[in-house]
């Protein structure tokens, strides 16, 4: 069995036979009753103390010193700090395993018992530990919960949670005893990272115990947290729905209840006039709790609600809360704030207060040693430096922060969504069709609007720039729909944008209406400037180019590079098909962004128009090595022959003995270099 006092854990070492034989056999050269201390001395630990090793042996403290010097000559033992200690825990391993385990058992009470009868503090972690091996559950229960109630004491949840986890296994607790260790973990499981464990417990225990209705409020809404970190948004939201029916006597726990259901980013199906209800409600309920540290959590939620509506009040309520001192003295709550309002930045396109609150967020988590949040900050870093233009070694972090051991479900999958709209920007066209199909079924599946919505809108403009105009309008559809349900026209505005491409302008100056009245004058750059891009699809000829020229300004201002070099496309392309000088100028200035960006698949597109608007491709434009400038070279051109012919990039990388991972750059380098968006178009160009 495994024990939570992680040190002492001799399990899952794997000893080499080689060792193994030449402990042994310096253990065997040994009298007996040396090694009789010694194995007491395994048992205790890697560092034995001389009078529990004494009172655990059983031997005098001058015969113990005998044994472990004859320990010591013979390479078992080392001296460290003035104490002998095992060489190595592997050496330690064997020296254990070499004594029966019945004895072993013994030894490990009579260990218990030594500990307890020493002077200082109560080592409740190794006694847990020598408890649970001696085969006293009881004793090991008592004991581990008293080290997770000290774990929690110092802000270690993940600790508390291992503890509380290991107890909770043991089958003849008690009814009140099971309830109780639940309830502790409940607490520290959401910070202590301890979700796919925790949550089949508490499951458990709801289903089959008959609690009153605060303790069971109290434990759906610890359950209902854990889902959603574990990725179960919906799942998630409707179990704390049903707590708040049963925490009307808890005000605080109802407080903090209320303000979870308060934010809009969670579920489909409810609208922000029903999250904005809430956290009323959760004001309310922490006026009746009197708890300042609850009055805090709704204001945070006050103010990402307003936030990701875009509403200019919001920033007043983040810098209140921002220069409170009853914040900054609860650090995880701080961090945890700003890298929530960092999001919701981002969302809105506000990238400059964005990157003013990651870093507040990672400078306290960072202090406070607040590792839960460590995959939160990697994500809203990497959000960041999207926006901000920075790829350079982007799409390799957020694939590693979208694997699937990733310890949040939740910011896996966001950080799927991010990595699929850099790809869609990279390429392979193919890959970033399946990482945002991927991100879509997934919270289409968990309900979770958010990143749902952004992976609808990321597809429909990947489509269209695979000519793929009904499919593009299908995808904006989809978001345009969740974004009406939920009445958040902030999040609406590029999906608009993109219907309003895949339609061709025609038909869609409703939309543009509806979408205008919605956003009316919300504190939005990114929602503002496709609503300016939609209006120009739609405008006449003398006011498109000013509007696209507004967006442009816009977004340049905002700093989100990318959003501002499409927008400079666009305008480029408008203005060369109506013959004006201004258009290759800003043609080219789209290319260098999209160069420094390494937008492989931007580029091949932007080279194509200005290869048929006459306007001169310069090269290199990217800088660093030109890279044949803008011929093939003989390997690239090798792998667009067979691209050509209908080859799969593996069936390429098995041919040339490459891998598919160099095939997939090689044919971005000849897309790029041949202006072409796709390579379904190398089958009609003639790369020879």
């Amino acid at each position: 069995m495994r024990s939570p006092a992680a040190p002492d854990v001799l399990a899952d070492l794997a000893v080499p036979t080689v060792l193994r034989d030449v402990v042994l056999q310096r253990l065997s050269s040994l009298d007996d009753p040396a090694q009789e201390i010694l194995g007491a001395a395994a048992v205790i630990g890697m560092t034995p103390d001389d009078r529990v090793l004494a009172e655990v042996s059983d031997r005098s403290p001058p015969e113990v010193a005998r044994a472990l010097a004859r320990a010591q000559a013979v390479g078992l033992l080392h001296e460290e700090d003035g104490r002998c200690r095992f060489r190595h825990a592997l050496a330690r391993q064997i020296v254990y395993e070499s004594v029966a385990v019945s004895g072993r058992r013994w030894l490990h009470l009579r260990t218990a018992r030594a500990l307890e009868s020493g002077g200082g503090p109560r080592p409740v972690a190794r006694l847990a530990h020598h408890f649970l091996h001696a085969g006293r559950t009881s004793d090991f229960v008592g004991n581990a919960e008293a080290a997770a109630d000290t774990a929690l004491s110092h802000g270690d949840d993940a600790t508390a949670a291992r503890f509380l986890l290991r107890a909770l296994e043991v089958g003849e607790l008690s009814r009140d005893v099971r309830v109780r260790l639940a309830v502790k973990l409940a607490r520290s499981a959401v910070d202590g990272l301890a979700h796919a464990e925790a949550v089949p417990i508490l499951e458990r225990l709801l289903a089959t115990e008959p609690l009153p209705a605060p303790l069971r409020g109290e434990l759906r809404f610890a359950l209902g947290r854990l889902l959603r970190q574990h990725g179960q948004a919906r799942a998630g939201y409707l179990q704390i729905e049903r707590a708040v029916e049963d925490l009307g006597e808890r005000p605080a726990l109802l407080g903090r209840a209320l303000a979870v259901l308060a934010a809009p980013e969670t579920v489909v199906d409810r609208h922000v006039s029903e999250h904005a209800a809430r956290c009323d409600q959760a004001e309310r309920a922490a006026h009746r709790s009197g708890d300042p540290d609850v009055a805090i959590a709704v204001r945070i939620t006050r103010a990402s609600l307003l936030l990701e509506q875009g509403d200019p009040e919001s920033w007043r309520l983040i810098d209140a809360l921002l220069a409170d001192d009853r914040l900054r003295a609860s650090p995880r709550e701080h961090a945890r704030a700003c890298l929530n309002w960092a999001q919701g930045a981002l969302h809105a396109g506000r990238l400059d207060r964005a990157e003013t609150l990651l870093a507040e967020g990672r400078r306290v988590a960072d202090e406070a040693e607040y590792l839960r949040v460590a995959e939160v900050v990697s994500l809203v870093t990497a959000a960041v430096d999207r926006a901000a233009g920075r790829w350079d070694g982007l799409e390799e972090r957020l694939r590693r922060l979208g694997d699937t051991s990733a310890t949040f479900a939740a910011a896996s999958l966001d950080s799927m969504l991010l990595r699929g709209a850099v790809l869609a920007a990279t390429g392979p066209a193919e890959q970033a069709v399946e990482v945002l199909r991927e991100v879509i079924a997934i919270a289409g599946r968990t309900g979770a609007v958010w990143p749902l919505i952004p992976a609808e809108t990321t597809l429909s403009r990947l489509l269209l720039s695979l000519d793929d105009a009904p499919g593009a309008a299908e995808h904006a559809t989809a978001a345009l729909d969740l974004a009406r349900a939920k009445g958040n026209w902030v999040w609406a505005a590029e999906s608009v944008s993109c219907l309003v491409d895949a339609l061709g302008g025609r038909g869609g100056a409703d939309v543009v209406a509806e979408l205008r009245a919605g956003l009316g004058v919300a504190d939005a750059p990114l929602a503002q400037a496709a609503l300016l891009t939609a209006e120009a699809a739609i405008a006449p000829a003398d006011d498109a180019g000013r509007l696209l020229d507004e967006a442009r300004i816009l977004l340049r201002k905002a700093g989100l590079r990318y959003e501002e070099a499409l927008a400079g496309e666009r305008l480029g392309r408008w203005h060369c098909e109506r013959g004006s000088g201004d258009g290759g100028a800003l043609l080219e200035e789209a290319l260098r962004a999209y160069g420094a960006m390494g937008a492989d698949r931007d580029i091949a597109r932007i080279c194509r128009v200005m290869r048929q608007n006459g306007v001169p491709i310069p090269y290199p434009w990217r800088g660093g090595r030109p890279s044949h400038g803008g011929t093939l070279s003989s390997r690239e051109r090798e792998v667009a022959l067979l691209a050509a012919a209908g080859k799969t990039n593996q069936e390429i990388a098995d041919a040339l003995f490459l891998s598919r991972r160099t095939v997939e750059s090689h044919i971005a380098n000849a897309l790029r270099k041949l202006g072409l968006a796709s390579r379904k178009e190398l089958r009609t160009f003639p790369v020879d």
